[in-house]
């Protein structure tokens, strides 16, 4: 059977993917299971997928995903390549007393 697998847009930018794939609702990408085999064999596909923290979908799921019915959260990576810094530090919302203007 044929996978999909859901990743974040690092992944499939490492692998020169991000004009060649679908982009989900969520800003995920949904690659082919042999865009993997840079990770490793399509055998050690789940393996492979949670390293860099992503998912492996059925047809199904990712038919799902594409039609904004289901999101799944991505897990953590943990190959630091991938590693995700703290969102938290963001200044640039509005919410930002430095960035409102006084009329």
């Amino acid at each position: 059977m044929a996978f999909y697998v859901k990743a974040r847009p690092a992944v499939a930018s490492f692998l020169g993917l991000t004009a060649t794939r679908n982009t989900l609702p969520d800003g995920n990408f949904l690659l082919w299971q042999a865009d993997m085999l840079r990770f490793g064999p399509l055998t050690a596909l789940a393996d492979s997928a949670a390293r860099v923290g992503a998912l492996v979908l059925t047809p199904a799921q990712a038919r799902a995903e594409q039609d904004g019915k289901v999101c799944n959260e991505l897990p953590q990576p943990t190959d630091p390549r991938f590693a995700q810094g703290d969102e938290s530090t963001d200044t640039s919302t509005d919410d930002n007393p430095e960035n409102t203007t006084q009329s």
